[in-house]
C-alpha cells in the first residue's frame, strides 16, 4: 500500500497522518492568485489592465489565456535541471521560453504556462517593491496564521523537506516560488480562501469563475476538466466537483482540493514520491469518499 503524508478537513475538523514540511508544487499557483486578489481588494491592481509593454493582462495570466509559452516541456530547461545546474537569470529562461511570442492572441486559447505565472512574479516585487516570499507571508500565510509554510528562499530550505533531502535541486527552478509547508496548512488555506471571509465574495467569484478546459484525462480521476484563477475544477469521478490544485516536480507530487458534492464536504490534501499526479488525486478523492 502506498504511504501518502495527507490531511483532511470534515465535519469542522482537520485530521493529519504527518506534520511533515513537503513541497506543494503548482499549488504555489493558488497562493499566487489569492496574493493577487487580496491586492485587487485593496486597489493595488487591477486583474483587467494591460501589463506594461504587454498585450495580455493580469487576469488572463492568472487562467492560462495569456497565450504565453510554457517553460516546462522545453528540453533545455529540462536537461539543466536533471544535470543539478545552478538555475538561470530570469531574463535567459524568458528568453529561452519564447515569451515574447505567443502562442495565440491572449483571450483566444488556453495554455497552462509556468511563464506566465513567472511574469506574474515578476510583476508583484516590482508592485510592492518586496520578494515574493515577503509579499505571501504578509499577504496570505501570516493573516491565516500557516505558521508552517513558506515561500522557500534558498536551496539548503529545501534539504528539510520530506522527498528533496540531499537531492541538491537548485529552488530557483520554480521560476514562480515554491511553498513548502504541511498538508494540514495546506487544508487550512484552501478551507478559507474557499469559506471563510478572508477574500470577498466578488474574489471568490473571480476565483472560481472557470474556463472549460476538457473531458476525462485518462488514469486520472477528472471527467470534466476547468481552470479559474489559479485552480483546477471540474468533476472528479466518485466525488463529484473539486476544486483546487495538483502539483508535480522532479521528486514528489501534491494534490488539494475541496469536494462540496460528498454527502459531508471533505478539504483534502495528499503528498507521495514520484512523478505521477494520478497517485495524489485518486488519494484525495479517495478521502473524499471515506471521510464521511
Amino acid at each position: 500500500m502506498m504511504s501518502f503524508v495527507h490531511a483532511w478537513k470534515s465535519n469542522g475538523n482537520i485530521f493529519s497522518n504527518s506534520d511533515a514540511v513537503a513541497p506543494w508544487w503548482s499549488i504555489t499557483k493558488t497562493i499566487i492568485a489569492v496574493t493577487c486578489l487580496k491586492l485587487w481588494e485593496a486597489g493595488d491592481l487591477d486583474l483587467d489592465e494591460p501589463l506594461e509593454g504587454r498585450p495580455f493582462n493580469l487576469r488572463q495570466l492568472l487562467n492560462h489565456t495569456a497565450g504565453v509559452p510554457n517553460y516546462g516541456p522545453l528540453k533545455q530547461y529540462q536537461a539543466a535541471v536533471s544535470g543539478k545546474e545552478t538555475a538561470w537569470p530570469a531574463e535567459k529562461l524568458l528568453s529561452v521560453a519564447g515569451a515574447d511570442t505567443l502562442d495565440f492572441a491572449p483571450g483566444a486559447g488556453w495554455n497552462y504556462s509556468n511563464t506566465g505565472y513567472l511574469l506574474v512574479r515578476l510583476m508583484l516585487e516590482e508592485v510592492t517593491g518586496k520578494a515574493l516570499a515577503d509579499i505571501i507571508h504578509d499577504t496570505v500565510f501570516k493573516p491565516l496564521a500557516l505558521n508552517a509554510s513558506s515561500i522557500a528562499r534558498t536551496t539548503a530550505e529545501l534539504e528539510n523537506c520530506k522527498y528533496m533531502e540531499n537531492s541538491g535541486y537548485d529552488v530557483g527552478w520554480v521560476y514562480h516560488g515554491l511553498a513548502i509547508g504541511t498538508a494540514t496548512d495546506a487544508v487550512r488555506f484552501l478551507d478559507s480562501i474557499l469559506h471563510s471571509d478572508f477574500l470577498t465574495a466578488a474574489s471568490k467569484a473571480a476565483l472560481q469563475n472557470r474556463i472549460d478546459v476538457g473531458g476525462a484525462l485518462p488514469n486520472r480521476p477528472w471527467q470534466t476538466c476547468g481552470y479559474g484563477l489559479g485552480v483546477m475544477c471540474g468533476d472528479m469521478k466518485d466525488a463529484g466537483f473539486g476544486i483546487g490544485h495538483s502539483g508535480a516536480g522532479p521528486f514528489s507530487v501534491s494534490a488539494l482540493y475541496h469536494f462540496p458534492d460528498v454527502p459531508v464536504p471533505v478539504t483534502a490534501c495528499a503528498f507521495h514520491s514520484g512523478s505521477d499526479e494520478a497517485k495524489t488525486e485518486w488519494e484525495v478523492v479517495c478521502l473524499a469518499q471515506t471521510c464521511q
